[in-house]
């Protein structure tokens, strides 16, 4: 489907305006604006993509860091790709972007691709090209973003890392991958370094944890959009976040990988339209592991994903305990222990979910995927 997807994201770009604007953070956290000035952008991209397993090893020894003398053009830069599935430690690593930039404004810059469903967007009655879900209130949103990254690892007097999280609507992996794969051949091309992750969760926690997230009392609580769940709840029971996981969304890390980093107001009838099969989840491991550097997990975030980090960006000092986010939301356990026959009932409804998580944390072992370097010595440093 490489072909359908780049026709798609030509047709997008084409019918782009002069002047696009995205939401990115700067370094004092207020909104700015990246604008390509480009009349005549236009994205090209080759229809027959071949990747393998972990790309990083295919074409070096060991992790290329960013902003150093040997890891790109002119002593650094480069970027740093970052796909947040809802609900599975990426406040976290938000925020490590968000104070890397702040304290190293001259080297690194931390943006965010962010674009709202639309809420009253049928399934039933909403017609889609080459995606199962719409690409959301702007329709040019993700083609620009891409453009601009192509655009920024181009430019070989750039020395910037560019700290980029896509969290927040369609479209998902399975459209995005070989577009990834293209800005990897572009830092190639370009001496830069480029590096693309994402992380999973254990899937009962997941399902608990999006519950209370985007089901509980959750409507209009964020700067007045309506980026939650439809179906709301009054509080939390076992049946209720039965009901989620089983009857609204199960397998829903899965659902996000394939389709939207997060569903940021949805119509839930696209649940139903594009529902994830075995086939699917099996499908989009494998385009993680030919597409994204690394895919670590929640439960070793501290352990395994922000060391990598740390050594990517070479940052010196840095506790990476400081960063750890906890919503206010969600951190509150339940007022109730999940029994054995809820947590056997979630099992069954994230069992896709489960097998996935399974492969990550087999194949994605931090000292057998890139050996020879001491990345656990920044644990807490």
């Amino acid at each position: 489907m490489v072909s359908q997807n780049a026709a798609f994201f030509e047709l997008v770009l084409q019918e782009a305006k002069h002047k696009v604007e995205y939401n990115t953070s700067s370094n004092n956290g207020s909104s700015n604006s990246i604008v390509n000035t480009n009349t005549n952008a236009k994205a090209t991209y080759r229809e027959n993509t071949t990747i393998s397993m972990h790309p990083n090893l295919t074409t070096n020894t060991k992790l290329r860091q960013f902003h150093h003398p040997k890891g790109g053009n002119n002593g650094g830069g480069g970027l740093i790709l970052f796909y947040h599935v809802a609900k599975t430690g990426g406040s976290t690593v938000r925020s490590f972007f968000e104070q890397v930039s702040k304290r190293n404004p001259s080297k690194f810059i931390y943006g965010r691709y962010l674009n709202y469903q639309k809420r009253n967007a049928n399934a039933n009655t909403t017609t889609t090209t080459n995606t199962c879900i719409p690409p959301g209130e702007d329709k040019n949103k993700m083609a620009m973003f891409l453009k601009e990254c192509q655009n920024l690892l181009a430019n070989e007097n750039n020395t910037m890392t560019y700290l980029w999280e896509i969290h927040g609507g369609s479209p998902g992996l399975d459209i995005l991958a070989p577009y990834i794969s293209e800005l990897r051949k572009t830092s190639q091309l370009h001496n830069k370094s480029f590096f693309a992750f994402t992380m999973v969760r254990e899937p009962v926690s997941h399902a608990e944890s999006y519950f209370k997230f985007f089901h509980v009392n959750c409507t209009d609580r964020w700067r007045g959009r309506r980026w939650c769940e439809h179906r709301q709840f009054h509080k939390a029971t076992e049946q209720n976040i039965l009901e989620s996981a089983e009857l609204i969304h199960p397998n829903q890390q899965c659902f996000l990988l394939k389709h939207a980093s997060a569903i940021e107001g949805m119509n839930p009838s696209f649940y139903q339209k594009c529902k994830v099969t075995h086939e699917d989840c099996d499908n989009i491991y494998e385009t993680m592991k030919g597409t994204l550097d690394w895919v670590g997990t929640m439960e070793r975030l501290s352990m395994d994903t922000l060391p990598l980090l740390q050594y990517l960006v070479q940052i010196q000092g840095y506790n990476s305990n400081n960063v750890v986010v906890k919503n206010k939301n969600v951190a509150e356990k339940l007022p109730f222990a999940l029994s054995n026959t809820t947590v056997a009932a979630l099992r069954n409804a994230t069992d896709l979910d489960h097998t996935m998580y399974d492969r990550v944390k087999s194949d994605y072992v931090l000292d057998e995927l890139y050996p020879g370097i001491n990345i656990h010595s920044f644990v807490g440093s």
